[in-house]
């Protein structure tokens, strides 16, 4: 049965340096058979050439991971939890009683780390609300972060999880909005840390993408 799974194939469709890094990331780790389908930004949103990205995904988004040329699955954190149930070797997340608690950080990634990046990329976001999310919300997030990852390699331990690399892509972010995050010391090492595996080299360099932290 664990046979049949791996020998599916994967299709992500992923815009260079977005959330969809983390998925890349992923594939590679898990030891996946995948295609990268690059989107590009145009007047009207994301594209994949010339067709709305919306043909794919209904909300218009990346990540969406096509599962053997058939189902399409969306929402960064739900596609690795998935390919993490397909290769539980290779990728990691806590199980048993730590799984409420990786969750937990799981969620915080989303909702606060990332949905408080996110509006930098945003058109409609002035740059008054953008510099005082750098002089509280971002120090806020990226504290608790760094709390989260005293003491220990990565937010699990000594194991680089799912989570793991979805922290790191948010965190690149800060490199092209000029979130000084330096004063957090934890996740600077951290960045360096995941940024050294070469499964992350690999995606960057497939994404046409340099290393941030190194």
């Amino acid at each position: 049965m664990k046979l049949a799974r791996r020998m599916s194939t994967f299709k992500l469709y992923s815009y260079p340096g977005s959330c969809s890094l983390a998925v890349h990331i992923v594939l590679i780790e898990g030891g996946f058979d995948y295609e990268i389908v690059e989107v590009s930004l145009s007047d009207k949103g994301l594209a994949v050439g010339d067709e709305p990205l919306g043909k794919v995904n209904p909300k218009g988004k990346v990540p969406a991971l096509q599962i053997d040329d058939e189902k399409i699955l969306t929402e960064g954190c739900v596609i690795n939890q998935y390919l993490q149930s397909q290769s539980p070797e290779e990728l990691f997340f806590p199980l048993g009683e730590g799984k409420w608690d990786a969750l937990e950080t799981l969620n915080f990634l989303t909702t606060d780390l990332h949905k408080g990046m996110a509006l930098y990329f945003a058109p409609y976001v002035t740059e008054e609300v953008k510099e005082a999310h750098k002089n509280h919300d971002s120090k806020r997030s990226f504290g608790h972060l760094n709390q989260l990852l005293e003491g220990k390699d990565y937010l699990f331990g000594d194991r680089a999880s799912i989570a793991d690399f979805y922290a790191y892509v948010i965190s690149t972010w800060t490199f092209l909005h000029k979130v000084d995050i330096s004063e957090f010391k934890n996740v600077v090492e951290f960045g360096k840390r995941i940024e050294s595996r070469p499964a992350v080299q690999q995606a960057l360099k497939e994404s046409g993408l340099k290393p941030y932290f190194s």
